[in-house]
């Protein structure tokens, strides 16, 4: 109904701009609540083989429109090819997509977001790096605790579902960061091998 609202001309700029900020909270309160739902009640039985580097480059694809619609920011994607890994496709495109969105928000006058994915070991990597406002140690200690955000209305939600994700998928998140500098996620995930269930 606010939306129908939105769109009716009889309006002043002031309720508009009341009607679009009612919409824009409760489109806040949804995403917190998605947040906790997947927190009670996790995906963890359904294990596939996953296309990494294409799940990659699907996510790449998506945030590119959110990097357009951000101010001067870039977005490449440096994808090594046929790396398959042990998980659940739908949750790892969540992973994936909320540490994209953290690393565009962070680069707020401009940057480069980049998306790779390469084997390491027993694990198939997913890597995020943006050129963005950075973290202290402290900052990334803190990663992944529930409310606890570096972003003015977040509650640290999104990152803790992340932890929970790859730990059920026996997989871990790595992250390095420099104050003025950036920031860069290493997401690992088992590889798929040929006797997984």
């Amino acid at each position: 109904f606010l939306q129908i609202f939105l769109t009716k001309e009889h309006s002043s700029k002031t309720e508009l701009s009341y009607i679009q900020l009612m919409i824009d909270e409760i489109n806040q309160s949804e995403k917190i609540i998605n947040d906790y739902l997947s927190l009670a009640k996790p995906d963890f039985e359904h294990v596939e083989m996953v296309d990494a580097s294409n799940l990659a480059n699907k996510v790449s694809d998506l945030m590119n429109t959110f990097a357009f619609m951000s101010k001067n920011i870039s977005l490449k994607a440096e994808v090594e090819k046929e790396v398959f890994v042990k998980g659940n496709q739908s949750e790892l495109n969540q992973v994936l997509i909320n540490i994209a969105k953290n690393g565009i928000e962070s680069m707020r006058s401009g940057g480069v977001l980049t998306i790779d994915v390469q084997k390491i070991g027993l694990y198939g990597v997913f890597k995020v790096t943006d050129t963005g406002i950075g973290m202290s140690p402290e900052e990334i200690e803190r990663l992944g605790t529930a409310f606890y955000s570096l972003k003015e209305k977040g509650t640290g939600m999104g990152l803790m579902v992340c932890y929970q994700i790859v730990e059920r998928m026996k997989g871990r998140i790595e992250v390095k960061s420099e104050k003025g500098v950036g920031t860069t996620f290493r997401v690992f995930i088992p590889l798929w091998d040929e006797g997984s269930v």
